[in-house]
């Protein structure tokens, strides 16, 4: 595999200058690395620039060090860059891991944060592939054509997935022309303006039925978060949010998370569920950003399973 034309930007953005020989080193460990699902975690952990140890204790950095036994467990912003290189090469491969790699590095690296460059970079590309798999998830048009051709072999799966995206997008419809929670059947308007984009999130996830869900998804959470609302509230502090949860919703959130290989990553979930997510107290989202975010956590326990299977 040639040098990813990107990659010395990439490493440049870190303020990493390695010489050609040095460059071939690292390009030659990050291609040859095959990863697993459980490392595109690892890989998501290692380019927000991880501890020595963790770095350490990775097959990532192991891989790289086969070729260029300089590179210490120490140089975590240099790991960090080769990471993040790699989880670009991983999307833009197409494979069956992509879904994961695009989906941790969205949740892990949000558009709307300030960031390192080439984590930025990162965050463009894994957005891209998001929705430019929202909108390939079913083609009609071209089933359309095959028909109206006569073609008798038209690709039957294609038809399946045409079928569950407009039952998707029927029920979505639905769910927000009705104005009522589906968990509580009780009205948008009456549920707490710190806990509805959270719900919002959540029920769209639980109706989505093709990954990565609809690509007017984020427009779809805003709206029930303006149902009836005079002054739809804009931004959030998310620990006082969290807090205004019920418990019900905590407890379900709670147990769809049977295997937690990938929570580490998804800061709100963490918090919803007792656990510290990094962020202060005064710490801020917009409400459409948060119903994004929680949304994409929430498509995660089944992303990962599809991966790892």
């Amino acid at each position: 595999m040639d040098i990813h034309p990107k990659f010395p930007t990439w490493l440049a953005s870190a303020n990493i200058t390695p010489n050609d020989e040095t460059l071939r080193k690292w390009w030659t460990g990050l291609a040859a690395f095959e990863a697993s699902a459980s490392d595109v975690v690892s890989l998501v952990q290692l380019a927000n620039e991880a501890d020595a140890a963790t770095v350490s204790s990775s097959r990532f950095h192991a891989a790289l060090q086969k070729q260029d036994a300089a590179l210490l467990p120490s140089h975590k912003l240099a790991v960090a860059a080769l990471a993040a290189a790699k989880l670009n090469t991983i999307i833009e491969a197409n494979s069956t891991l992509s879904d994961l790699a695009a989906l941790l590095s969205a949740i892990s690296f949000p558009i709307f944060e300030t960031q390192s460059p080439y984590r930025a970079d990162l965050a463009l590309i894994a957005e891209t592939y998001l929705a430019d798999s929202s909108r390939g998830r079913a083609d009609l048009a071209t089933l359309v054509k095959e028909i109206e051709d006569g073609d008798e072999e038209f690709d039957s799966d294609e038809l399946r997935r045409i079928l569950a995206v407009t039952a998707e997008e029927t029920n979505i419809l639905w769910w927000i022309f009705g104005g009522h929670s589906r968990d509580n059947n009780g009205a948008f308007a009456d549920i707490a303006e710190e806990v509805i984009p959270f719900v919002a999130a959540k029920e769209l996830a639980d109706l989505t039925t093709l990954f990565p869900g609809h690509v007017a998804v984020e427009a779809f959470a805003d709206r029930v978060c303006r149902i009836d609302r005079a002054k739809p509230v804009q931004s959030l502090a998310v620990t006082n949010a969290i807090k205004k949860l019920p418990e019900a919703f905590v407890e379900n959130i709670s147990t769809r998370w049977t295997d937690r290989s990938c929570l580490s990553l998804c800061r709100l979930t963490r918090e919803i569920t007792g656990q510290a997510s990094g962020w202060g107290k005064s710490h801020k989202l917009r409400t459409v950003n948060l119903s994004q975010l929680f949304y994409r956590e929430c498509l995660v326990p089944q992303t990962w399973k599809k991966a790892s299977s």
